[in-house]
């Protein structure tokens, strides 16, 4: 049941989403020549501990939204939806990227510095109504511990095929070493995933551009095969939408939207501590993030595709059809490749994760509370190294829908009555 509504309320992200494109003229292609000049030209300085730099926010944001969804998301959704699920992932993407430009823009201005700390949707949220930020911290604390239970998961799995870690020992070990850096401060958080996103971008994308290359004699009959399979609508029996396409639209649509994040708002937390003075700008390097985003899954499904392994066993597990994909085309380096940066993927997210919860137990209960938020995050881990991932995500979908229906309430009520973007 939760499940059905929350790609319901994926598919209300999707649609305010539509307005923000109509009532901004495109800004998500309008503001990508900006957002490349400021990422490759505009200096950076030092900034203090609690905050950070312009690059900074974009990076620790991109270090929480890519994560394991991303690539395994795009392969789920053509599982489960077809191959044409990718038109509908890559619309989602750019359609998504809309509307975190309006988030950013939206906590960016509201945010607040005074004798109590107030960025992200908390800011706009208690704007509107006190309580409303609180409900949101408090689901969006917990919905962050919960996808750190599925990021270590992930990474116990590859612990357990490639070394042979118990789940016990290596979500203590995973613990200890997100507890480690947890107590050295959030300044710490931000030095490491400054250097992780970058890194891990490049190891994977590099990969995935040899796999393509490799691929390259199928790319034209992939491209064929997701634009028919998208092209199909109608029911030959009964002239109807066929089913096919909806679960398409339905796949690509909300593993798009998951993988961006957009609509719940997580992104605008390290956003609104950036020491720039500019809400548009800095949404416009969020654009950059998101674009990295989207590109990183359309990639990853197209690779998969013109491997072929999806039409041999259109039933295989998500992570088992992205490890064949890199082992066929790049042999033992791309199996290394892939679990180098599937690690990163999920200890970056789990790092981001730790520091966007940490802002929303601080606007709960202050920054004494940070050191139990801390052991309840490394308690997360270790369980979720040794629960079904099946059960992590089925826990996770009522706390996502609290957050993101807040997220969105506050959103279409500043748009509304505030005229936001315009």
């Amino acid at each position: 049941m939760f499940s059905l509504l929350v790609n319901g309320a994926f598919l209300v992200v999707f649609l305010i989403g539509v307005i923000i494109v109509a009532k901004t003229s495109f800004v998500q292609f309008r503001v990508l020549p900006k957002a490349l000049d400021i990422f490759f030209r505009a200096p950076e300085s030092e900034v203090a501990s609690d905050r950070l730099s312009p690059k900074q926010a974009l990076f620790m944001s991109m270090s929480t939204t890519i994560g394991i969804g991303n690539v395994v998301g795009p392969i789920l959704s053509i599982v489960m939806g077809g191959p044409g699920a990718m038109v509908w992932f890559l619309l989602a993407s750019i359609i998504g990227s809309g509307v975190v430009y309006a988030e950013i823009v939206l906590a960016f201005k509201n945010r607040s510095y005074g004798s109590k700390r107030t960025i992200g949707p908390m800011a706009h949220l208690s704007k509107i109504l006190p309580m409303l930020a609180i409900a949101y911290a408090a689901s969006t604390s917990v919905l962050l511990m919960i996808w750190n239970s599925s990021q270590a998961h992930v990474l116990s799995d590859i612990a357990f095929r490639n070394f042979g870690f118990s789940p016990t020992f290596f979500g203590v070990a995973l613990s200890v070493l997100v507890a480690f850096v947890l107590n050295r401060g959030t300044s710490l958080i931000r030095d490491i995933t400054d250097k992780i996103a970058p890194f891990m971008l490049i190891v994977y994308l590099s990969a995935l551009t040899g796999i393509l290359i490799s691929n390259r004699e199928q790319l034209v009959s992939t491209l064929r095969l997701i634009l028919s399979s998208f092209l199909s609508i109608r029911s030959a029996a009964s002239g109807c939408i066929s089913l096919s396409f909806l679960q398409a639209m339905r796949w690509g649509i909300s593993r798009s939207i998951s993988a961006l994040e957009a609509g719940i708002g997580t992104a605008s937390i390290p956003h609104s501590l950036s020491t720039g003075k500019d809400a548009e700008t800095q949404a416009t390097l969020a654009v950059l993030g998101a674009y990295v985003n989207g590109t990183i899954g359309f990639l990853t499904g197209i690779a998969v595709l013109s491997s072929g392994y999806y039409t041999a066993d259109p039933a295989a597990h998500a992570l088992e059809l992205l490890n064949l994909t890199f082992k066929s085309a790049l042999s033992i380096f791309g199996e290394a490749c892939l679990n180098l940066s599937l690690f990163l993927f999920a200890f970056g997210t789990i790092l981001g994760n730790a520091f966007n919860g940490l802002a929303c137990w601080e606007y709960l209960f202050g920054k004494k509370g940070k050191t139990f938020y801390g052991g309840l995050l490394c308690v997360s881990i270790i369980l979720g190294c040794g629960a079904s991932l099946s059960t992590i995500f089925e826990l996770s979908d009522p706390f996502m829908l609290v957050s993101m229906g807040l997220q969105l309430f506050g959103l279409s009520w500043f748009m509304i009555n505030k005229r936001l973007l315009g």
